[in-house]
């Protein structure tokens, strides 16, 4: 399996982050535009490295990528998937196992069959993922 590296993730969050604005209307393409972009990459990684527990939503490809880069940053990282395996409809169970297993080893609590029913918190920051069956997940 290829995992991308930081550098790569970093470029594509920036090039999703120009595209959103501009679909939006937002900007022009011009290199303050790739200044901003780039400085607001600055500041999630600093948030992300500051974080005690990070949730990613959803085990497909990008969930999974984005767990195994994070879990050597951030605090505790947890995986949260409603379907009952990670990258659902991608792989075969016993390729799902593999990849899992790595993940858990790495330090990523995987939650399956787990269905978010509100992200909560206060002022403006997340605090916790509450569960449809009433367990709550700590987040930064």
């Amino acid at each position: 399996m290829v995992f991308m590296s930081m550098e790569t993730y970093e470029r594509n969050m920036a090039r999703a982050y120009l595209l959103n604005r501009i679909a939006e209307g937002e900007v022009d393409i011009r290199k303050g535009d790739l200044l901003e972009a780039g400085s607001t990459l600055k500041s999630l990684r600093e948030d992300i490295r500051s974080a005690d527990n990070l949730v990613i939503i959803g085990a497909g490809f990008i969930g999974v990528e984005v767990c195994d880069e994070l879990v050597g940053i951030a605090g505790n990282v947890t995986l949260i998937e409603e379907m009952d395996s990670i990258l659902p409809l991608a792989f075969d169970r016993e390729m799902v196992g593999i990849i899992e297993e790595k993940l858990v080893d790495h330090g990523v609590n995987v939650q399956k069959s787990a269905m978010v029913s509100r992200i909560a918190g206060k002022d403006g920051k997340v605090s916790h993922i509450e569960l449809a069956d009433g367990s709550t997940i700590p987040a930064d």
